[in-house]
């Protein structure tokens, strides 16, 4: 894919990261392991601010 950007204002200090594609893709394919560990992890983040931001949700909804 293209390469995108968008803005972001943090409420909080934040680590970032940045990985370069083709230096990633590299990674994975001679350290399958770290590939998989990565991506699960990220899963994981992913799936635990997705139940937080559910709750919040339902939470505002149901104080209507």
């Amino acid at each position: 894919g293209e390469p995108r950007s968008a803005p972001i204002l943090a409420e909080k200090k934040v680590s970032l990261i940045h990985f370069k594609y083709d230096a990633l893709i590299k990674l994975f394919e001679e350290n399958p392991r770290i590939g998989y560990i990565m991506i699960h992890n990220l899963a994981v983040i992913a799936t635990k601010r997705i139940k937080e931001n559910h709750q919040k949700m339902r939470k505002l909804l149901l104080s209507y």
